[in-house]
């Protein structure tokens, strides 16, 4: 029986392909395409699944772009909610100052070029630097308590 289905799925799957050999005038039989086939096919399938691929990772970027619009939204309204609408207007004009949040100081200036973070009894200790418009924070839980700028 094992020889059997061995036979069968030779036959099945065996193609046997032509190829003209000029220096003999016959026609040659190989159990695989001529190279050029081959490299063909495998470039056309290597194409289609970088196609593939593009399109699936453009679908996953888009609905990863639409989640974080979304997530942004929910924090700037936890913002306007908590602090109010004045202070979002000065986040918006990329101020920072002491008291602020540091999810405020997130929109404001964006991520740190350096951070570092230590406890200090019950407290966390969270060292904040921007090295491009030359501040640095210190956060303790996670408020600002210190602000260097120039």
């Amino acid at each position: 029986m094992k020889y059997l289905f061995i036979t069968i799925f030779s036959l099945i799957s065996v193609n046997l392909y032509a190829q003209d050999d000029a220096s003999t005038s016959k026609i040659r039989w190989s159990f695989a395409p001529p190279m050029d086939e081959r490299t063909q096919r495998v470039d056309s399938l290597n194409k289609a699944d970088e196609i593939k691929k593009s399109k699936e990772m453009a679908e996953g970027q888009a609905q990863n772009d639409s989640l974080y619009k979304a997530f942004l939204l929910a924090k700037k309204q936890k913002i306007i909610k908590q602090h109010g609408l004045a202070t979002w207007k000065r986040i918006e004009k990329h101020q920072v100052w002491v008291g602020m949040t540091e999810d405020m100081c997130l929109f404001s200036i964006g991520r740190p070029d350096d951070d570092d973070s230590y406890p200090q009894g019950k407290a966390i200790i969270d060292t904040w630097l921007y090295y491009s418009c030359k501040t640095s924070l210190i956060f303790k839980n996670k408020v600002c308590i210190y602000l260097n700028e120039g």
